[in-house]
């Protein structure tokens, strides 16, 4: 009942918040919230809490956020209620585990262990922010060369062109021959006719895409893969409403070396992870051979 009775009165507060977004200017809100946010931190008092629970409690101010949040559903007022009852719920709990575990050790040492796994990995996170550990061009190209016989393709790939155009689509048969051409002018024709009719265009010479990228925008009939992207270069299809038209420049079957270009991205980051490795590796090093040199380190 008490949650209940709180959550009604801050009903006016949430409805007038909603009022305020669908009706002034964003900038204002912005300076509305500053002031408000300023004013309840220099006036609030111990006093001035929405909700208690022992010597916790929760602000006007702490709860901006959440009013914020409630504006945009349906029933502010059960979205502000569930916010503070779970709020009093995690509290309540917190304050009976504490009572029940005072003075543990082993939540202590563990508290402890986390602290400093986490002070350490921030620590380092940070060592390696300030320190380019970033790949070069070279160890990229020296990782695919020595690596590129475990780096298979699992389906074709190919570069090309996809255009898919209304059956209605006129001068379908100057678009089916600069398909097949594919040089500077037919692309030039392909760009201005996609502008005007073109259901679906994608050009893709310079970037490798799946066969089942295709697939899923393509009505190809059911077969092998890699025979489909082998037998020819240029494909027409049809559905009952549109002409598909398929360019393929460029294509790497089933079992095929990767491309660089195509595993650059994961070559990057695996050369990332094992140059971080190392630098926190020989970062450590380096400190406990100052350590024991300055005999900062006694082993008995």
């Amino acid at each position: 009942m008490i949650l209940n009775n709180m959550a009604l009165q801050m009903q006016k507060l949430i409805k007038h918040f909603q009022i305020m977004v669908s009706k002034i200017k964003c900038y204002t809100i912005i300076l509305i919230f500053i002031f408000f946010s300023c004013s309840n931190k220099k006036n609030e008092t111990n006093a001035d809490f929405v909700v208690k629970v022992g010597n916790k409690t929760l602000t006007a101010s702490d709860l901006q956020y959440i009013f914020a949040a409630a504006a945009n559903t349906n029933d502010s007022a059960l979205f502000v209620q569930n916010y503070l009852k779970k709020w009093v719920a995690e509290e309540l709990i917190y304050a009976k585990a504490q009572k029940k575990f005072k003075n543990d050790t082993e939540i202590e040492n563990m508290v402890d262990e986390y602290r400093k796994s986490l002070i350490v990995n921030k620590f380092k996170q940070k060592l390696l922010e300030e320190n380019n550990i970033k790949p070069t061009s070279k160890e990229i190209a020296d990782y695919y060369e020595q690596h590129k016989s475990e780096l298979k393709l699992d389906e074709p790939i190919l570069k090309g062109a996809l255009l898919q155009v209304s059956k209605n689509s006129p001068k379908t048969d100057q678009l089916r021959d600069a398909m097949k051409k594919m040089d500077i002018a037919s692309i030039e024709k392909i760009e201005k006719y996609s502008l005007k009719y073109a259901i679906n265009y994608d050009f893709f010479t310079d970037k490798w895409l799946t066969f089942n990228d295709i697939a899923l925008r393509l009505p190809i009939p059911q077969g092998n893969k890699d025979a489909f992207v082998s037998a020819r270069n240029f494909y027409e299809l049809q559905d009952s409403t549109s002409i598909y038209f398929l360019s393929i420049k460029e294509f790497r079957i089933s079992g095929a070396e990767t491309p660089l270009e195509k595993v650059n991205e994961f070559i990057v980051n695996t050369l990332i992870t094992q140059k971080s490795l190392q630098f926190v590796k020989d970062y450590q090093q380096k400190l406990y051979d100052n350590a024991l040199k300055k005999g900062e380190i006694i082993i008995k």
